[in-house]
């Protein structure tokens, strides 16, 4: 595989306001093995709990003028499936890996139709 490549996974979660998708870690290879390595560097791809994952949220406030109106946020996570905790991970080097970016671009439209978008 030229570059690299991995399956992943993704969905809303049944009633959140939630949706998660995560890098089979069993399955990355070429470049994304590095981007992997660089995010957990004690574990290797092919047996490891951890998987790398992009989460959209819905969230909801009060506007300056008393109306409300949604947003969305996104984040990079760690899952560990052992546990079964997610981690909310926010650096630099998470935000710009190759595989959340791959996350995102396969998910972040889908996610956003599920959610419902932003209202005002």
């Amino acid at each position: 595989v030229r570059g690299g490549a991995f399956q992943s996974v993704g969905n809303c979660l049944s009633g959140t306001n939630s949706c998660l998708s995560l890098a089979v870690s069993q399955t990355i290879t070429g470049t994304h093995y590095r981007d992997f390595k660089a995010i957990l560097t004690n574990e290797e791809p092919h047996s490891t709990n951890y998987h790398i994952g992009f989460v959209a949220q819905k969230n909801w406030s009060i506007s300056s003028l008393g109306k409300p109106y949604s947003f969305l946020t996104y984040s990079a996570i760690i899952f560990d499936r052992a546990s079964g905790t997610m981690y909310k991970q926010s650096s630099q080097v998470l935000n710009n890996n190759g595989i959340v970016r791959e996350l995102s671009y396969r998910y972040k439209n889908q996610f956003d139709r599920q959610l419902g978008g932003l209202s005002r």
